[in-house]
């Protein structure tokens, strides 16, 4: 009986903080790589290359790709609340954001990745699970994505 309550006083303890149990399940998310879904509601079919991917860095840049393009920059910056599943991003219109510019060969996933990367503009919260990353942006529209897997 004494174990039990001390574990329940234990985990009521990090809740109330808001700190992460220790115990739970943690998600790799900075530089971990994620694959567009779904976007404004409406589903995004698989390519080669993907129409577009992102990624959460150290550094709290923002970069992906949009189709055979990559992006990156500190215009848009991520921060993360206190159970590392959940966080903000900010903006600074004085960072660019940097895209190269390729000839892709199917240019419609590419015109559907850069839709993404306009949204981002708006891009408020963000939430993990072990299997999604979902954007919410200030109009409430989300974008949905998977973990990108490597063999």
């Amino acid at each position: 009986m004494i174990k039990r309550a001390l574990f329940l006083a234990f985990f009521t303890s990090y809740s109330a903080l808001g700190i992460a149990h220790p115990f739970a399940q943690r998600v790799e998310l900075p530089g971990k790589r994620w694959i567009l879904r779904q976007l404004g509601g409406e589903p995004v079919r698989r390519t080669d290359p993907e129409a577009a991917t992102i990624s959460l860095m150290t550094n709290h840049a923002v970069a992906g790709t949009v189709s055979c393009n990559h992006v990156d920059g500190k215009e848009v910056t991520w921060f993360a609340g206190p159970s590392g599943r959940k966080g903000s991003f900010k903006h600074n219109k004085r960072e660019p954001t940097l895209m190269t510019v390729m000839g892709c060969s199917d240019p419609a996933p590419g015109q559907l990745g850069g839709r993404l990367w306009e949204q981002m503009r708006l891009s408020r919260t963000w939430s993990v699970t072990t299997t999604t990353l979902t954007i919410t942006f200030s109009d409430g529209s989300t974008a949905i994505f998977v973990p990108m897997v490597t063999h």
